[in-house]
């Protein structure tokens, strides 16, 4: 069969590709969550691979990424990270009870202008990676609010004096945990913004896979 054989479909069904509800809107546009299946879904697993010699079934709905059957990483990775967690509140029952209040210590600026340096590294990082508009955006924002939270919380509860303590705590209140905040709403907007594309992707293969299905017609 050549090219020039194929005539057009004149039953009055969908041509290929088209929304067989009459929706002429772009797909990107008709995209929502209804058009994906709750249903576990591995494309490794061959009962969810389409088959090309079904039939095609316009109203057919496409599983949703991210919700697969195997797990994303071994079950053990959580229970002995559960399992640290446990065991440090112990540690920390110690640690305050047995803490002096006061400390003196030979390398307290290089600690902390080691930590201000990494911190800057990270908002440059996350700065630059917004603005070349990366995927790995959401790894930085989250890593750098985290960094952030930390700055605010050892500023307040190390200051020397009162003077200190109420810089310390009107920079946590008013600069750095806003701005952790900030760099968390980023990371959600990247990884939702993630799952969008993933969800078009395969609601494009599906539909792809549904016009390839469909017999072709002299």
């Amino acid at each position: 069969m050549t090219a020039g054989e194929l005539t057009p479909q004149t039953d009055g069904s969908d041509p290929v590709g088209a929304d067989p509800a009459g929706d002429d809107r772009p797909d990107e546009d008709r995209l929502d969550e209804d058009q994906f299946d709750d249903n576990p879904f591995d494309p490794l697993d061959p009962p969810h691979v389409h088959d090309p010699s079904a039939p095609y079934d316009p109203n057919a709905r496409v599983p949703l990424p991210g919700r697969t059957g195997r797990p994303l990483v071994p079950r053990w990775c959580g229970v002995v990270l559960i399992g640290l967690g446990l065991l440090t509140l112990p540690w920390i029952a110690r640690l305050a009870v047995s803490l002096p209040n006061r400390v003196q210590t030979d390398h307290y600026a290089f600690s902390w202008a080691g930590f201000d340096v990494l911190l800057a590294a990270l908002l440059l990082w996350t700065g630059w990676r917004a603005v070349r508009n990366r995927e790995d955006i959401g790894v930085a924002a989250a890593v750098t609010a985290g960094l952030l939270v930390v700055d605010a919380w050892f500023d307040v509860t190390s200051a020397s004096s009162t003077g200190m303590f109420l810089i310390a705590l009107a920079m946590a209140l008013f600069v750095e945990l806003p701005l952790a905040g900030f760099c968390l709403w980023l990371a959600g907007r990247a990884e939702s913004a993630r799952r969008r594309r993933a969800a078009r992707l395969v609601a494009m293969v599906g539909r792809l896979w549904q016009a390839r299905s469909r017999p072709l017609r002299r």
